[in-house]
């Protein structure tokens, strides 16, 4: 059964309202260093915690001896997959494995780099910097190895709050369908299905002027208190309102 739109309206506004804020938010643009360092951090945010995919930036700096994506594009695929498979003994440690699907993260920054010399000079932020239509730039970001909807989304969400490239039409940005989102959006009746398609255009009817606005919130309320077996309804944010229909399979 479909819930009514005010139902969603009023789950949607208590969503909105949670103080979720992954990164923290500021004006200042990233200088080329730090959009590589971010750029190869999106592309290692493949089913790890996103906190990790970051961190392990820097150890590639080190492991590779470079973050230069000309560079990179020229080393041996062999080279990078063992930068970043590291010492599986030594998990944890300086030597340790950067990512557990190394073969094919490694393909993704291998040929990743080689786009982004080839259409973007090296530098990820002409990607963005003279585009102001967000599907426009999720387009350009979704040619790169690795880059989904969710991933390219979720990048042009950030790019538009947390960086503070106003210029960004917020219109065109998506929530980035992940299985936190996606079980937050059934549980509480938002969505009627599991697809992505359905999701994303939920989101759209609710907020039109800026669907990506449920990205942030329901996401974090996933992670923090929508688990997969054991909810944890009392603490969750949407407790008051959320109809809680755990019995739909939503992961």
């Amino acid at each position: 059964m479909e819930e009514t739109m005010a139902y969603k309206r009023k789950i949607a506004k208590l969503m909105v309202s949670y103080d979720h804020r992954v990164f923290k938010r500021t004006r200042k643009r990233f200088t080329k260093e730090e959009a590589l360092e971010w750029f190869y951090g999106v592309i290692f945010d493949q089913s790890v915690l996103w906190q990790g995919a970051w961190d392990n930036i820097e150890p590639l700096r080190k492991r590779l001896g470079t973050l230069n994506p000309y560079r990179i594009s020229k080393m041996p695929l062999g080279n990078i997959r063992n930068a970043i498979k590291g010492d599986k003994r030594k998990k944890g440690s300086e030597d340790g494995g950067l990512h557990r699907f190394y073969p094919q993260i490694a393909e993704y920054i291998k040929y990743s780099c080689l786009l982004l010399c080839q259409k973007y000079k090296g530098d990820p932020r002409l990607i963005w910097n003279n585009q102001r239509n967000a599907k426009k730039i999720e387009e350009r970001l979704m040619e790169f190895h690795g880059m989904g909807q969710k991933k390219s989304s979720m990048t042009v969400n950030i790019l538009a709050t947390e960086r503070g490239i106003r210029k960004i039409n917020k219109s065109g940005i998506d929530v980035s369908v992940d299985r936190h989102v996606r079980r937050v959006f059934v549980r509480t009746g938002l969505s009627t299905a599991r697809s992505s398609k359905e999701i994303i255009e939920v989101a759209r009817q609710l907020f039109p002027k800026y669907p990506g606005v449920l990205d942030g919130p329901a996401f974090c309320i996933g992670q923090e208190y929508c688990f997969p077996r054991s909810a944890d309804c009392q603490s969750c944010p949407l407790e008051k309102a959320c109809k809680k229909k755990k019995w739909r399979k939503a992961d």
